[in-house]
């Protein structure tokens, strides 16, 4: 399955309510309220944009750290239209093939470099505090 931004929210409940459990790409995908966590089983392949205002990359690395989790950092933002160009996604959805496959329990890869205090789960939970209360206003 693939699903992006607000379907997310969609596929991960499927996952939670046990209805779906393949192989799951999610790209700038948001958690329904009350899910922070994936299951063990289930191989989930996150793409997410660094600078992602919509969805906060400190939240995504919180829930990238449960489960059976590939997180896939990238240099863009909430749109990834750069999943369209030179058959990126593609590319991507054989990755997420092969990670199924794979017998790893979990998996955290980042293809750009973060400071040490994204990375912190207290810090990470903050600035995606800052940034839903700056969506408020």
């Amino acid at each position: 399955m693939v699903a992006g931004s607000r379907g997310a929210k969609i596929a991960v409940s499927l996952i939670h309510n046990n209805i779906w459990k393949g192989p799951t790409l999610i790209i700038s995908g948001m958690m329904p309220p009350g899910v922070g966590t994936f299951p063990e089983g289930v191989p989930i392949m996150l793409i997410h944009g660094i600078h992602d205002r919509t969805v906060p990359i400190g939240l995504v690395r919180l829930s990238a750290s449960t489960g059976r989790v590939k997180l896939i950092e990238l240099e863009t933002d909430h749109s990834m239209n750069l999943l369209l160009e030179n058959n990126t996604l593609s590319r991507y959805i054989s990755e997420l093939v092969e990670f199924a496959k794979s017998s790893t329990t979990t998996s955290t890869t980042s293809t750009t470099s973060t400071s040490t205090s994204d990375k912190n789960p207290a810090v990470a939970r903050a600035s995606m505090m800052a940034a839903i209360a700056a969506r408020k206003q």
